[in-house]
This record gives C-alpha cells, structure tokens and sequence, in this order.
C-alpha cells in the first residue's frame, strides 16, 4: 500500500503556476490557479524585505470529472508575516513576478488589464 501511495504522489502531485493575485487585506492574498479536479495548496512561502516567493502545489483527482474543455479557477489564500507592501509578489514555479488582479467573474474584481 506504501508503494502504491508513493508512486500516486509522484505521479499526480505537481507544482502549479499562478496565474495573479488579489489583496484581501494587508497580510492576507488570494492567489487564482487555473486549475481542476485537484486539491491545491500552498508548498512554500520565503518572505524577504524585497519579494514574497510563493511555491502552490497540486494533487490530481482523478475520480473527479471535470467538464470537457473547461478550466476551473481556484483561489489559494495565504496569510504573510508582514504586509505586502511595496515587495514583488514572486510564483515560485515559474520565477514571474505576479499582477495583481483577479478573475472578472468574481464579485468586486476589475477586469484583467491587457497583456502587453
């Protein structure tokens, strides 16, 4: 059984990239993945006084249908140790800085600023 569930881990459990990020408050960010059937969640947060790196992880659910096609949007929150501020918010899996957004669709969000 210990096999088993170490070879499902290394197969369905994967770092995931961000896709932005939204204020709740000061210390508290809400960071959107897209991303389904999954359980997602955070690996690793590094604070210094410039960036905040962080590190999401995914694991696959394969028993869970997820619609042909359609991507499903997940909001991971994460509470700092200090405020955000003025420091770079940083995705740990692909070394981008984040924009600070959030999905159209939800409540309160603008909509996302054109790429350049």
């Amino acid at each position: 059984m210990a096999v088993a569930t170490g070879l499902y881990l290394f197969w369905f459990d994967r770092p995931i990239p961000i896709m932005f990020y939204r204020h709740l408050d000061d210390r508290t960010i809400a960071l959107d993945v897209d991303d389904g059937s999954a359980w997602d969640r955070v690996e690793s947060v590094v604070e210094t006084d410039t960036t905040v790196t962080v590190r999401l992880r995914s694991l696959i659910i394969p028993t869970i249908p997820s619609p042909a096609g359609l991507a499903r949007t997940v909001e991971v929150v994460v509470t700092l140790e200090k405020p955000l501020g003025d420091r770079e918010l940083i995705d740990g899996y692909s070394g981008t800085e984040l924009r600070e957004s959030c999905a159209p669709w939800l409540a309160g969000c603008p909509a996302l600023p054109p790429t350049p």
